[in-house]
């Protein structure tokens, strides 16, 4: 095939901190003036890394040129180090060092070239440009715009068109993906219903609102919505970590749509308090927040495998990572201080419907004392004890998740 290119767009900037939010500014424009919006996080992803690694690597003017050819965009960082970037064999809690792990996650293939003169590079990465794909059993519902909950949250319908139907709900810095390995066994007997929060996945990224989403309301508002547009009753939400306490915020508001809660790894306030142990300091949440916000792909890189918590199979920790990649960046920052800085625990005795507590054997983010209290706050809870390990029961152990939600539902 011909590498007949439909356009090409490069601008330079200086070796400074800035540049790189200037830079993502840039490319951001130019994907949304072309109609490329929904490539944009992957395309930022790579642009963020590369233009990183020129400001604290190389130091020196770099450019970054943008050409869309063959249905795929290829982006290029170029900069007058001769010195090559290398894919590092970083530790799991390096927060540096995962800038080529994280391109490649991001791009169908990437490289790297010296200039003829041997005074400087170009590393490039490839991102394909395709149709997104439906998934589900029926036709792709019409978007009618970002206020529109079924496209602005990416809602897929699958299962039996006539059971009770069954919510499924990410946390944070994930997608509906997460629940690939859960969901469809419950797709016989119930209509599965998958979403993906504003921010994350394939959902409208335009329909973020900095008012609506300062706290978990918004989030819950946008499930009312969807359960709204579907007409569905007799709904079993099933939330987890942040989505636990966003699905009891939403059965709050509108209870008589909702007849049981799933909260797989619930917390409803991280941070200690007094005799409450929720698992960090408050010292600890601002060095996190922190961390996230100068680095977020490094800090993604980082948490993942403790998040996951499974040193053993470090491909689930991989996996979660390239999770955190497809979340739009400054969207997760946003999400992340709503979920680890929110107060939950006086909501807790005013849930009324049959709730199930499922809480890992181990779990950095949502410790068994949690776990605990949630059950013992809300008013004739079910609590289980997973023999999982880490924050994702969903996919370090999908069987023993399924089978605790099941025994719950089916009761």
């Amino acid at each position: 095939m011909l590498n007949q290119t439909r356009w090409h767009h490069q601008h330079a900037w200086p070796p400074e901190p800035g540049s790189v939010r200037q830079a993502r500014k840039f490319v951001s424009g130019l994907l949304r003036a072309h109609g490329l919006g929904r490539v944009e996080v992957e395309t930022l992803m790579v642009v963020s890394e590369l233009a990183t690694n020129a400001v604290v690597h190389a130091r020196t003017t770099f450019s970054v040129s943008v050409a869309y050819a063959n249905c795929g965009l290829t982006v290029t960082v170029h900069d007058r180090s001769d010195v090559m970037p290398r894919l590092a064999d970083s530790g799991p809690l390096a927060l540096g060092g995962r800038g080529l792990f994280i391109v490649g996650q991001c791009s169908s293939e990437w490289g790297e070239r010296l200039d003829e003169d041997r005074r400087g590079k170009a590393v490039w990465a490839h991102i394909p440009v395709t149709a997104r794909p439906h998934v589900g059993d029926g036709p792709a519902p019409d978007y009618v715009g970002p206020m529109d909950p079924i496209g602005r949250n990416n809602v897929r319908v699958s299962g039996n068109p006539t059971g009770r139907p069954v919510v499924f709900a990410h946390g944070f810095g994930c997608d509906q993906h997460m629940w690939r390995l859960v969901a469809p066994h419950f797709e016989d007997r119930f209509k599965v219903v998958l979403f993906d929060h504003v921010g994350a996945g394939e959902s409208d990224i335009s329909a973020y609102d900095v008012g609506r989403y300062s706290s978990l309301d918004g989030y819950a508002a946008d499930v009312n919505e969807i359960c709204q547009a579907l007409d569905l009753d007799d709904v079993v939400f099933v939330g987890h970590s942040v989505s636990a306490m966003i699905g009891m915020l939403a059965a709050l508001r509108d209870p008589a749509r909702y007849a049981q809660l799933v909260m797989v790894g619930p917390s409803p306030r991280y941070i200690d308090d007094d005799s409450y142990v929720g698992g960090f300091s408050r010292e600890d949440i601002d060095e996190l927040l922190e961390s996230l916000d100068s680095n977020y792909l490094g800090w993604s890189s980082a948490m993942a495998p403790v998040i996951m918590g499974n040193p053993d199979r470090p491909e689930l920790g991989e996996e979660l990572t390239a999770s955190f990649c497809r979340t739009d960046p400054d969207i997760a920052r946003r999400f992340a201080a709503v979920t680890f800085l929110s107060d939950n625990r006086a909501d807790l005795a005013r849930v009324d419907v049959p709730t199930l507590v499922l809480q890992c054997s181990q779990d950095a983010i949502a410790p068994v004392e949690v776990g605990q209290y949630v059950h013992d706050a809300i008013p004739g809870s079910t609590m289980v004890m997973l023999d999982a390990v880490g924050h994702c029961p969903n996919l370090s152990a999908p069987a023993e998740t399924t089978s605790a939600i099941a025994a719950f539902v089916n009761s």
